[in-house]
Formats: C-alpha cells, sequence, structure tokens
C-alpha cells in the first residue's frame, strides 16, 4: 500500500502555498488579525459553496468522484465504516446481535443493502458452518475489493472458473487396484 500520492502531496502545497500568499498579501494590506478573519471567512464560504454544491446532481458527481479518490487511501476503510455505521443507525438497525457482540462491517452491509436481499436469504437457509464459510468468502472478497485488486463495479463471476482437468483430483489411480478387486481374491 503506498503512503503518499505525489499528485495529492503537489495539490496540498499548491494550495498551502495559494493560501498562505493571500494571508501575506492580506497581511500587508490590512494587518494580520483582519487577514486572518477574511481567509477564515473565505474558507466558511468555500465550504458552504461545497455544500451547496452537494445538493444538485454535478456536485453529486464531483463528490462521488472525491469519495473515490478518499477510499484508496488509508482513511477509505474508515470512512466506509462510518458511514455505513451511520446509515445503519439510520434505518433502525442495531449494531450489535442478541449476545451483544458488535456486528461487523459485513454483517452490517447485508442489513442494509437492499440488493443483498437474495444473499439474505441464502445465508438463511445455510447451517452455521456453511454460513461462516461463505462469510469469510465475502470478507475475503470486501478485502480485495479494499486493496483495489477486483473492481467493484464489475466483480467477477466465480462461477465461471475454469473446470477442472480430467484427472486432476480425487485418489491417484496409477498403479493402484480397487479394493473391491482385493476382495474377490481373497475369497476365491
Amino acid at each position: 500500500m503506498r503512503s503518499f500520492s505525489v499528485k495529492t502531496l503537489a495539490m496540498f502545497l499548491g494550495a498551502f502555498a495559494v493560501l498562505a500568499g493571500l494571508y501575506l498579501v492580506l497581511s500587508l494590506t490590512v494587518g494580520s488579525i483582519v487577514a486572518a478573519i477574511g481567509l477564515i471567512g473565505f474558507l466558511v464560504v468555500l465550504l458552504l459553496f461545497t455544500l451547496w454544491l452537494s445538493r444538485t446532481k454535478r456536485g453529486n458527481k464531483v463528490a462521488e468522484k472525491i469519495m473515490l479518490r478518499l477510499m484508496k487511501t488509508r482513511f477509505g476503510p474508515r470512512l466506509r465504516r462510518w458511514q455505513l455505521r451511520t446509515y445503519a443507525k439510520q434505518q433502525g438497525v442495531s449494531l450489535t446481535d442478541a449476545s451483544g457482540r458488535e456486528r461487523t462491517e459485513l454483517e452490517l452491509m447485508l442489513e442494509v443493502s437492499p440488493e443483498a436481499e437474495g444473499i439474505r436469504r441464502q445465508l438463511k437457509t445455510m447451517n452455521p458452518q456453511q454460513r461462516a464459510q461463505a462469510m469469510r468468502m465475502l470478507q475475503a472478497q470486501q478485502t480485495l475489493i479494499d486493496k483495489g485488486e477486483i473492481d467493484p463495479e464489475n466483480p467477477p463471476d466465480w462461477t465461471q472458473r475454469q473446470p477442472r482437468q480430467a484427472g486432476m483430483g480425487g485418489a491417484p489411480r496409477d498403479g493402484y487396484k480397487s479394493r473391491g478387486a482385493a476382495r474377490k481374491r481373497k475369497r476365491r
């Protein structure tokens, strides 16, 4: 996992340089306290503008692109967990199970996601061992998505795996006689 992106660092340093230059120019012309108040006011107006922009269709697309970039950073899983827990609380889903154990992120996702109805139905029909194995497989798939090895928009179809080659599984057949033949010889 990368520790930082050069492009992100350049954007941060550029924004910092612009704000520092703006503060320097304002502090020379009107004073440092007025410059600080003006700069903080500018940042508040910028924040309010971004909030207003998030109400529009174009703003949602911009926010989605920003979130996709944030999800690739080390804060991505934490941010996703926070969003999921907040959404679960809004939907009225309990964050703990009947025994008091805190639900995992995957369990919450299965509860709040309407697309997971089929998976929920399948998990209810399984015995506990099969259910645990299926949950581990789903968790492994989510881990691969987090690492960026699988595209979440186009996940691989696990059922379309290549068939096994003939003779590549089961007991070895070369040089061994079947048990039935040995029994027949003993009887004679």
